[in-house]
């Protein structure tokens, strides 16, 4: 087990380069800034109805929430549509991210 490790990481070791950038994502990605989110996904091929279903659970909290926990996905319904918090650099998805960080919660 330990033979096949070390002849793999000396086969590697001169084409992995790690910069200073990659180092600060991963900082970032495991100390930086988190945020919540609670997500209702919709199949693609539901379309109709999707425009109205938005307007409901956008503007209210417990229609949101009924809609949540009534979606197909046992894990998500079980969380009322909450998912891990999400940090910079973690998803694979940069527009998820930019649009999860740039929503304002309003009191």
């Amino acid at each position: 087990m330990i033979k096949p490790r070390i002849m793999l990481a000396r086969l590697c070791r001169d084409r992995v380069k790690v910069t200073e950038d990659d180092i600060k994502m991963a900082f970032e990605a495991y100390y930086g800034e988190k945020v919540e989110c609670r997500i209702h996904p919709v199949a693609a091929n539901e379309k109709t109805g999707r425009h109205e279903m938005y307007s409901k659970i956008r503007d209210s909290e417990e229609e949101f929430d009924r809609a949540a926990r009534a979606q197909p996905s046992a894990t998500l319904a079980q969380s009322g549509g909450r998912i891990s918090p999400i940090g910079h650099h973690t998803t694979g998805n940069e527009g998820l991210e930019r649009a999860a960080f740039s929503i304002k919660l309003v009191s």
